[in-house]
């Protein structure tokens, strides 16, 4: 069961706030997050991302599934989150939504914060593995783009669909995950077929403030899925998904107008090519 991100609030303002289950002290303890602080330096595992803000490593305790810890460090610009809620949380929260709403995602199981009267300063979430293949972008290169055209079409076909009924299923519920690239979707086996797992969403949209920028989210949700899109998918391929999201109730010249509002959102910030050349829109 997934922490409450409630537990964790009000928010700390000095010191530390830590959140997991009793049975958890071990893994924390074994994945170097028991100390008081520099998580990042401490943090145990296989590394799989490594950037400025943060460090996200892989690793096996001795019992159980394996985990992810990610360490947010901020002590660059710790104002960012003052005396609101840190990426960790917005993280976590948004898992618990995407499991209430019926959409696969991962579940935590341990989130923390260190602050300095107000400023965020270091935050940690732990996560279990999902025991997918690899992320969608990924599965692409190795999976899809290889087979013959007919193979090709009808896996695309598949994944489109069921993409695009999680997506609606999310936006009926004003869920936007406002971050939904390639990679921020995990690809796992389902019976004979596949399943998509939703992660990374620390910029997740909920509740009342997902209500006033509906269109605005909804639009960078379909955006953030088509800047991939363009590398792997062809025009009409693009143009079936945006139908099946949808749904056959909303008329063409309604569909019209929101791909060419994607169309538009995209251009401003056009992809590159491999060889370093842009997209055409």
């Amino acid at each position: 069961m997934s922490p409450s991100p409630q537990r964790l609030l009000p928010l700390c303002q000095h010191g530390l706030s830590r959140c997991h289950g009793e049975s958890d002290e071990a893994l924390l303890l074994a994945l170097g997050l028991a100390a008081a602080s520099d998580w990042r330096d401490a943090l145990q595992g296989q590394v799989i991302e490594r950037s400025s803000g943060g460090l996200v490593t892989r690793f096996q305790p001795d019992s159980g599934p394996a985990v992810f810890a990610k360490v947010y460090e901020l002590r660059v610009e710790p104002w960012d989150f003052f005396l609101r809620r840190g990426k960790a949380q917005i993280e976590s929260q948004g898992y618990q939504i995407l499991a209430e709403i019926g959409i696969p995602t991962l579940t935590c199981r341990a989130l923390g914060e260190r602050r300095h009267f107000g400023r965020l300063l270091e935050a940690y979430i732990v996560t279990e593995d999902a025991g997918a293949i690899s992320d969608l972008a990924k599965f692409a290169e190795r999976e899809i783009d290889p087979l013959e055209a007919a193979a090709q079409a009808k896996l695309v076909l598949d994944l489109s669909r069921h993409l695009a009924a999680q997506l609606r299923l999310a936006h009926a519920a004003h869920f936007y995950h406002c971050d939904l690239k390639w990679r921020n979707l995990l690809v796992r086996r389902h019976g004979e077929g596949y399943e998509l797992v939703w992660m990374d969403c620390p910029r997740q949209r909920s509740g009342l403030i997902a209500r006033l920028t509906s269109r605005h989210s909804r639009i960078l949700d379909l955006s953030s899925l088509a800047r991939r899109g363009l590398r792997h998918l062809s025009l009409s391929q693009r143009w079936r998904f945006l139908r099946l999201y949808l749904g056959d109730q909303v008329t063409m010249a309604e569909t019209k107008a929101l791909f060419r509002a994607v169309q538009a959102h995209l251009s401003r910030r056009a992809p590159r090519r491999p060889e370093g050349v842009f997209y055409r829109v």
